[in-house]
């Protein structure tokens, strides 16, 4: 949760953006910039944001590492739905999350 958090406050990803976001898909067409799906975004709309600070690197990394170690493909853990998900994290989101 604190990752997804840290998605949204570092790239200004949309909630069903960071939940839905997919470290493998997001990153493999460039080094400079994050591709989202069109189904994470807002009206359908695939889109792209450059990155351009280490701290999301670093976060770009340790998103990559969560995924990698829980075989999962987003941040959604296994066995939840997004919508549950969503709830849980909008239930414990607090204003902008801890580095």
């Amino acid at each position: 949760m604190q990752l997804v958090n840290r998605l949204k406050y570092e790239f200004g990803l949309r909630e069903k953006e960071a939940c839905k976001f997919q470290h493998c898909y997001a990153t493999k067409a460039s080094a400079t910039h994050i591709q989202l799906m069109g189904s994470w975004c807002k009206n359908g709309r695939p889109r792209k944001i450059e990155f351009v600070n280490d701290r999301q690197r670093e976060l770009l990394k340790r998103v990559q590492e969560h995924q990698q170690d829980r075989k999962e493909k987003s941040m959604i853990p296994k066995g939840q739905k997004y919508h549950t998900y969503r709830k849980f994290v909008q239930a414990h989101s607090l204003g902008m999350p801890k580095a």
